[in-house]
């Protein structure tokens, strides 16, 4: 009895060191490594699989900016989780945002679609659906695919709508800049500043030194300054 019990213990430490990890992926991404790291050498001691922990490390490193370490853990999640599964599906999504931050976002689409088909009506894929609608949107702007981005990133509000809302997340945000980006291409700079205003205000308050500000500083910046060019148009 006490030998499952501590088996069991030591299964609950290494789920909440995932969930533990990706809660600071974003929100304090110099804990999440070290919490990660903590979630795949738990499930390995309790030899039950680390394919949600590797999941977990990948996002991590990934959010450091270690691409190469990235891939290679988002590879072995893949490789020991269950197609269809959660760790499945949130491996097979960071997989395409990795592609796509390589500038490869013609092979993440292939990656996001697989997310989409294959994600279930029960709620616990929910978030893994509306983000694969909105990376997809990002990704397709990328490649200069307006129409077909604004049409995922439409599904990605609805599926984000129903989750959560209409609070402001890390996803919240990456949906509102791949909008306005859509809005800057058709040179309508009015619409492209609100979204990319609340976006910035966001990351100015939770992280205002990270990569995720930078983005949304350089778009509202490009608005500002068509905006500005064509109040100055004669």
């Amino acid at each position: 009895i006490y030998l499952r019990e501590a088996a069991r213990d030591t299964l609950v430490h290494g789920y909440r060191a995932r969930l533990l990890s990706q809660v600071l992926a974003i929100s304090r991404a110099e804990e999440a490594l070290p919490a990660a790291e903590d979630a795949v050498r738990v499930s390995e001691n309790a030899k039950a699989g680390s394919g949600s922990g590797r999941g977990s490390l990948g996002v991590a490193l990934l959010n450091e900016g270690r691409l190469d370490a990235a891939d290679e853990q988002l590879g072995l999640a893949l490789a020991n989780a269950k197609a269809g599964t959660r760790p499945h599906l949130l491996a097979t999504r960071y997989r395409a945002v990795l592609l796509r931050l390589r500038g490869r976002s013609a092979d993440a689409l292939p990656l996001l679609d697989e997310v989409i088909r294959e994600a279930t009506p029960d709620p616990f894929d929910h978030p893994e659906l509306a983000a694969a609608h909105v990376e997809r949107g990002l990704a397709l702007v990328e490649l200069g695919k307006f129409d077909a981005a604004q049409e995922s990133f439409t599904a990605g509000t609805a599926a984000l709508d129903r989750l959560q809302g209409t609070r402001m997340t890390p996803l919240r945000a990456d949906l509102l800049i791949g909008q306005a980006r859509v809005h800057l291409q058709t040179g309508d700079a009015a619409a492209a500043l609100p979204p990319l205003e609340r976006a910035h205000a966001y990351w100015q308050e939770r992280r205002p030194d990270s990569r995720w500000a930078a983005e949304a500083a350089r778009w509202l910046n490009e608005a500002r300054a068509l905006q500005g060019k064509k109040r100055a148009s004669p």
